[in-house]
């Protein structure tokens, strides 16, 4: 599953619960760092994650919901409750 894919997913499962509104913003973050001394490399460290937030407009209340991770179940379930706490 894309990034896409957990976005739609998230949005179509906040309009289901309720929401008359509702967006996905998707955040992809790459961290690098790298200690040398003395033209030396001594350490090398990579990470990278992902994770989406949920916005629902229910009636004339917003709600968010983020989750650090993307998969079916987890935007689904990001989607429902951004809806939940609107209402």
């Amino acid at each position: 599953m894309t990034e896409f894919d957990a976005a739609e997913v998230a949005v179509q499962a906040a309009l289901d619960a309720g929401a008359r509104y509702a967006d996905v913003r998707v955040m992809h973050r790459r961290y690098e760092s790298m200690t040398a001394r003395n033209g030396e490399v001594e350490a090398l460290t990579q990470d990278e994650s992902i994770g989406l937030g949920v916005r629902a407009l229910v009636g004339s209340s917003w709600g968010f919901h983020a989750v650090p991770e993307v998969s079916d179940a987890t935007a689904r379930d990001a989607g429902r409750r951004a809806a939940r706490i609107a209402a």
